[in-house]
């Protein structure tokens, strides 16, 4: 028995949710801009502190700005999560842009890995399933979520 064809996650994705982003070119451009000036900050002439950051250093960073951005939820501190939830992105960029410069990968690589992961995880919004609720949601999520970590026990053994 063969395997169902592999679906264009991409093409997807911007069938039914990029181009509802395209109509908000505000923040598209906001976002633009973020990863304007990270590139910029990693310049050779940019911030001698963002240019010394790595990996590793900056992975740090995201975990104490994800518990900040954690504790101005429970807070119910709306600007301050918005604050918060911006120096998160501000490190997921910086750390994408600190690994392409190194070869290693991208932020459109990022990008691409988590939208196309969205979409296959959710068969229930982009493919033919149904899900009436949050249970039934959850598990047309785990069910591809199990078939991906068989798949790759089974390409690991």
């Amino acid at each position: 028995m063969s395997a169902p064809p592999t679906p264009d996650f991409g093409e997807l994705a911007r069938r039914l949710g990029a181009e509802r982003a395209a109509a908000e070119p505000q923040a598209l451009a906001r976002l633009a801009e973020l990863v304007g000036i990270v590139y910029r900050l990693r310049d050779p002439d940019g911030c001698p502190w963002d240019r010394s950051q790595s990996v590793d250093s900056m992975a740090l960073n995201l975990v104490e700005e994800a518990a900040e951005t954690h504790e101005a939820v429970a807070n119910g501190d709306d600007a301050h999560v918005a604050e918060e939830l911006g120096d998160t992105l501000m490190n997921v960029v910086l750390i994408a842009r600190i690994a392409e410069q190194e070869g290693r990968f991208d932020l459109g690589r990022v990008a691409a890995g988590i939208a196309e992961k969205l979409v296959r995880r959710h068969p229930h919004v982009f493919g033919d399933r149904q899900a009436a609720d949050q249970q039934e949601a959850l598990a047309s999520w785990n069910e591809p979520k199990s078939q991906e970590k068989a798949a790759a026990a089974e390409g690991g053994a």
